[in-house]
């Protein structure tokens, strides 16, 4: 998957902090993150809401389509 044409608006900059980083749509550092194994797709922030949930919230589709291709909980409650 050809994910060249996303733009980062800050820095990458890699914190153990997924829910940080999808908001911003930081895929690179989400991916690096995941990736590492420093954090899952399905972590939870502390509103026990998943990255899955609020990438579409702030627009992020190509973090929604990592995630989801990563195996992302689609139907996490």
């Amino acid at each position: 998957m050809n994910l060249s044409f996303i733009r980062l608006t800050q820095p990458v900059a890699v914190q153990n902090n997924l829910s940080a980083l999808r908001c911003r749509g930081d895929l690179a550092a989400i991916r690096e993150l995941v990736e590492s194994g420093k954090a899952t797709i399905n972590d939870r922030d502390s509103q026990n809401v998943t990255p899955l949930h609020w990438a579409p919230i702030n627009k992020q589709l190509a973090t929604c389509h990592y995630l989801i291709v990563q195996g992302a909980e689609v139907d996490a409650v």
